[in-house]
């Protein structure tokens, strides 16, 4: 019968070949082809009854990868004599998504789920992480709506102010994922094969807010550009070796004679400035200085203790001599 079938041997006047389809999903071909195609057969699947992702992994994801100190809102309040009962407050809603998409086009005819974890934004004090939440059943694209919202209150008096700072980080990222895939036919028969791709997640942490009493020295830098997170573009060599208290009082002398403007409140002992820049955070600052932060805090002790007052634009100490932390 072979000798007598002529699709592939003699095609003058044919511009098809006809081939068994069968029924369902056409996942590829098996055979081979040349002179004698009638070799190559497609293979179908039946109809999927589902589509599932297991194992989802992302082996390229940095903890820190992505993230960014974003600042949401800002406010001082002053008292003129009388007590002043203030409430800082916001809310905020924004959209948060996070979807999958394949490193090659699938057309399965049928919603795909992942069975995954999603990395959330865990913060801890002055820094923040990528941490896995629990697994479970998602659809391939998710947008959930959050409501960035906090609410503080309190008082002040006399002729004092307080500085209300309120923070959160953002996360928006775009990283590699793994996993596979195990698709069910109509007829229950199960496949599995290895899959991948491109991973896109934006989320934010929750807010984090907090107020100061500023001293009258720093009430006059109160309208100041608070910064954000990111290293010095240039990183500083000075370094000191760990803890003293050092003199910030206000009859001390100071080592060297300081530029302008200043931070409130640096070591009189100080010897080596650095000017604060856009992007700069005390974290930042003190790595680059080779200083730990509790360090940079005891030369810099009016920046706050979440370091909401440090200030565009001015000189904080770095260095100080004679002193051994």
């Amino acid at each position: 019968m072979h000798n007598d079938f002529d699709y592939g041997q003699n095609t003058d006047g044919q511009d098809e070949f006809p081939m068994r389809t069968g029924s369902g999903l056409l996942i590829g071909f098996s055979g081979r082809s040349g002179l004698d195609i009638d070799s190559l057969s497609p293979v179908f699947i039946r109809p999927l009854k589902s589509s599932h992702v297991e194992n989802t992994t992302y082996p390229n994801l940095g903890d820190e990868e992505g993230l960014e100190l974003k600042s949401l809102k800002q406010a001082n309040f002053s008292a003129t004599g009388d007590k002043l009962t203030y409430k800082f407050e916001n809310s905020e809603e924004s959209d948060f998504t996070s979807s999958w998409n394949f490193e090659l086009s699938t057309s399965l005819g049928i919603e795909t789920t992942f069975s995954a974890g999603i990395p959330g934004i865990e913060s801890i004090g002055l820094t923040a992480s990528w941490s896995l939440d629990a697994k479970t059943n998602r659809g391939s694209s998710e947008t959930t709506k959050s409501t960035l919202t906090f609410s503080l209150e309190g008082e002040v008096s006399g002729h004092d102010t307080k500085s209300c700072t309120a923070e959160f980080w953002k996360g928006d990222i775009t990283t590699d994922w793994t996993g596979t895939m195990v698709i069910t036919t109509e007829t229950d028969k199960v496949y599995s094969f290895p899959v991948g791709g491109r991973w896109h997640r934006v989320d934010a942490s929750e807010v984090k807010a907090s107020c100061r009493l500023l001293s009258s020295e720093t009430i006059t830098s109160a309208a100041s550009t608070r910064m954000s997170s990111t290293l010095p573009s240039t990183p500083l060599s000075s370094t000191l070796p760990t803890t003293t208290v050092l003199n910030t009082g206000a009859s001390c002398v100071s080592a060297v004679a300081a530029p302008t403007p200043t931070q409130p409140g640096v070591s009189c002992q100080c010897t080596q400035f650095y000017k604060v820049r856009q992007g700069d955070t005390c974290a930042s600052v003190a790595a680059g200085a080779g200083l730990g932060l509790d360090q940079f805090d005891a030369l810099n002790p009016e920046v706050g203790v979440d370091c909401q007052l440090l200030f565009l634009d001015y000189y904080v100490c770095v260095g100080a001599a004679g002193y051994y932390f």
